[in-house]
């Protein structure tokens, strides 16, 4: 069999930040299951463009996928016609353009996106949602549009022969991607490897990180502070934008806003919660990173239905309700008012010896998968 000699092109805040997040931390999944199948895969850099015709086509959505420019990436690809790999491993569908610069230049190869979900995942929510940002006036004009061109774009290089191969965060995502005209598509479940912390939780200390203005998450602290959150328990949030947190604290004065935090001050903080919330209330792109790292640490956690897709992890290591705003969180008082049940979650986490899928069996299939 013919050895695995592949690239990895990311962004590099894509890879690693001072605070790591959902971006990060999926990155960081795809990069360690290549590393088993070629351990001498070369991880390749891009950078966002910031020419001035590719800042106005991003602001004003003449341009979709307006992230990268392929004519400011002669460095990448001189050295990809210098390895010439088999397989050429593309972080993220915002950089479906240098996908397709890459297969240009070396159409022998085979191009891999991993995505993290399509942008118009997000958009068409953003343009029919009455919680979005752009659901009258103007704005759902020009929005709408631009949910057009993302979306046409992302089946246009997906059905020109740009891209070989796409590898999705979730089963849903894997069936978006088939009706975009993907012509191979790869599953990749979220992996949780255990780590867990030393867990004391003080008695209905409830909490929740992760990007505060995401849309998902913006949607569902605002839904559930509406309803009380903040005055029914001890409510700790943890993220940024700063900005955005403050509003909220102003808001509703009995939140407790943390800010964004490094990795050891956040694991400080989130041993102290008796649960951990996530609430997705709609399909938005990818998947819940967060869900799997907060379970990783040995925190019970109640996540909606839409918030643990991605995941194969057993019914029996985590809380689960609807995705309705109301159901979430009457159960979630109904459970902080158990503490025994909350230690016999965290106990079987705790004492789990690993949960699957692994890294090794998802790079084995990985493997079988692209040969």
């Amino acid at each position: 069999m013919k050895p695995f000699n592949s690239v990895f092109i990311t962004n590099p805040d894509d890879l690693t930040s001072k605070n790591n997040g959902g971006v990060q931390l999926c990155s960081q999944e795809f990069l360690k299951a290549i590393k088993i199948v070629d351990p001498g895969v070369e991880v390749l850099y891009v950078n966002h463009s910031k020419l001035w015709a590719d800042r106005i086509a991003r602001k004003f959505g003449v341009k979709a996928y307006a992230s990268y420019n392929e004519k400011n990436e002669r460095d990448l690809f001189n050295r990809l016609k210098a390895i010439q790999p088999t397989y050429i491993f593309v972080n993220k569908s915002e950089a479906l353009r240098i996908a397709s610069a890459a297969k240009s230049v070396l159409p022998q190869s085979k191009v891999i996106l991993l995505s993290h979900g399509n942008q118009s995942g997000d958009d068409l929510f953003e343009v029919t949602s009455e919680h979005g940002r752009s659901f009258s006036g103007i704005k759902r004009l020009f929005a709408t549009w631009k949910l057009g061109l993302n979306i046409v774009t992302e089946s246009t290089f997906r059905r020109n022969g740009s891209i070989d191969y796409v590898v999705a965060m979730s089963q849903e995502e894997q069936v978006i991607e088939n009706w975009l005209g993907a012509n191979k598509t790869f599953y990749f479940p979220r992996i949780i490897e255990l780590k867990p912390l030393t867990w004391a939780p003080v008695p209905k200390r409830v909490g929740f990180i992760g990007t505060l203005n995401h849309p998902p998450n913006r949607v569902a602290i605002e839904e559930l502070l509406k309803l009380g959150l903040a005055e029914k328990c001890e409510f700790r949030l943890i993220g940024g934008p700063n900005t955005f947190g403050i509003n909220l604290k102003k808001n509703h004065p009995h939140l407790h806003y943390c800010g964004r935090l490094s990795d050891q001050e956040a694991n400080d903080e989130i041993a102290t919660w008796s649960i951990n919330i996530n609430p997705i209330f709609w399909l938005s792109r990818g998947a819940s990173m967060k869900f799997g790292d907060t379970l990783s640490k040995g925190v019970p956690v109640l996540s909606s239905e839409f918030g643990r897709r991605g995941y194969q992890t057993s019914k029996e290591l985590f809380f689960e309700t609807s995705n309705d705003p109301e159901t979430f969180l009457g159960d979630l008082l109904r459970i902080i008012e158990q503490p025994d049940l909350l230690a016999s979650v965290q106990n079987r986490i705790a004492f789990a010896q690993k949960i699957e899928p692994s890294y090794k069996n998802i790079a084995a299939q990985l493997e079988a998968f692209f040969r």
